[in-house]
């Protein structure tokens, strides 16, 4: 049988996630899907049977903006990172249905007999990372713009004083006066009320 062509107006973004993307990340994802969209057809968006989106809202989202941005952006992303002329066609032959208004072949799957909670807790697992970085792998093994391009982030670790930005002095303006009291006792009174309303006194003499 056939898998049904999905159109991509047909997914609907899900609400419910909680996953966020912010802008440049959101365009080094577009960027990602364009240069490997295999990618998509190895771990497909995951839809219900009303065809939300319950694993890879933005996945989802970086396609609706490939289909937006055209052909010809795709192309000259596959240039700009230095494809040949053959890589170049093949990987436009396979966005193109993109540009049409459908997804490519594979890369939306449908999960109809989940429970309301299985969905949920599907979105929630489907975005938690397990495990920690090796970072001194990172550092030496990995080509770091290369990592950057696909979307991780660079904490690593800095040393005491380097690019540490000074932090923020806030000013707090403070204010004197003087006030006279004719007797110890009404210079003793006034100290105690305004002590315990939190004011600094001293005694100058």
């Amino acid at each position: 049988m056939k898998a049904k062509k999905v159109n991509i107006s047909e997914v609907k973004v899900n609400p419910n996630n909680p996953r966020l993307i912010k802008d440049d990340k959101f365009k080094k994802l577009v960027k990602s899907i364009i240069l490997f969209p295999q990618m998509v057809s190895i771990r497909p968006i995951i839809v219900d049977e009303n065809y939300i989106a319950l694993g890879g809202n933005m996945r989802y989202k970086g396609c609706v903006e490939i289909q937006k941005l055209g052909k010809k952006y795709a192309e000259n992303t596959l240039k700009e990172a230095g494809y040949n002329e053959n890589k170049v066609e093949s990987l436009i032959e396979l966005l193109s249905p993109i540009f049409s208004g459908f997804f490519p072949e594979g890369w939306v799957r449908q999960e109809i007999n989940l429970s309301e909670d299985e969905k949920n807790e599907f979105i929630i697992k489907d975005n938690v990372s397990g495990g920690e970085w090796d970072w001194d792998l990172l550092a030496n093994e990995w080509d770091a713009d290369l990592l950057e391009d696909w979307g991780l982030d660079l904490k690593l670790p800095v040393e005491p004083g380097e690019d540490e930005e000074p932090e923020e002095q806030t000013y707090i303006p403070t204010f004197r006066f003087e006030v006279t009291c004719t007797t110890e006792k009404e210079k003793n009174k006034l100290m105690a009320e305004l002590l315990t309303k939190g004011y600094s006194c001293t005694e100058d003499y």
